[in-house]
């Protein structure tokens, strides 16, 4: 009897628009990891920023970056660092996790723009400048998500 392989490959839904925005081309957390270690491109800092309505330079504060240092990558390397990159497909992850739970692309931009008391009156963007403030938001989501409040 021979050794069998099996594996799973689910049904990739769409990609949503901040993915889309930054390339991400696999669902999987390892591949996302890997696209970032290498650094995203440039070109999806500026794409990310239009998509979801936030000015460069807040998304530049939120993701520990100058407008300057976005320039440089631009002219030098034509790629963003490896946290820099990171920290954009976590925003980009929330992103699109508040679509899921509020239904709609354009109400999840609204949603993470939006001062939560939950947050001590900081909007979900403003939480995601740190891991810890991602994990918040991430938790609230499900919270929201499973009707758990208090």
């Amino acid at each position: 009897m021979g050794n069998a392989v099996f594996s799973y490959t689910p049904d990739a839904p769409d990609a949503t628009p901040w993915e889309a925005a930054l390339g991400l081309t696999s669902r999987s957390r390892l591949a996302r990891m890997g696209q970032a270690q290498t650094g995203l491109p440039v070109a999806a800092f500026a794409r990310f920023a239009k998509v979801s309505g936030v000015p460069r330079d807040a998304l530049a504060a939120t993701i520990h970056i100058t407008l300057r240092t976005v320039q440089r990558r631009q002219d030098d390397t034509g790629r963003l660092s490896a946290n820099a990159s990171e920290r954009l497909v976590r925003l980009a992850e929330l992103y699109a996790r508040a679509s899921v739970v509020t239904g709609s692309d354009a109400l999840a931009k609204q949603w993470m723009q939006t001062p939560r008391e939950a947050f001590g009156g900081r909007t979900p963007f403003e939480m995601a400048a740190s891991e810890l403030g991602a994990r918040e938001v991430e938790d609230l989501l499900l919270r929201v998500e499973h009707g758990v409040f208090f």
